[in-house]
């Protein structure tokens, strides 16, 4: 292989590279990333989960200033 051919290829593989580092580097600082992630994760929660395999020791509660100002804290 002649040295010219592969110092092309070597500039090439590095722009394409670079280019696809800024690219992975836009999108994670735009947050589309996550938002695509959180999507993808309601997805298969509601595609995937299997609600009789659900435990019964999980409870949920719910704290608002109503009942804050009832109960006290």
């Amino acid at each position: 292989m002649q040295a010219a051919t592969r110092y092309r290829k070597i500039i090439s593989v590095t722009l394409v590279g670079g280019a696809v580092w800024l690219l992975a580097v836009a999108l994670h600082w735009s947050g589309w990333l996550t938002i695509t992630e959180l999507k993808t994760l309601d997805h298969r929660f509601q595609r995937y989960a299997d609600s009789t395999k659900a435990g019964n020791d999980i409870v949920l509660v719910a704290v608002d200033e109503a009942s804050l100002e009832s109960y006290g804290q």
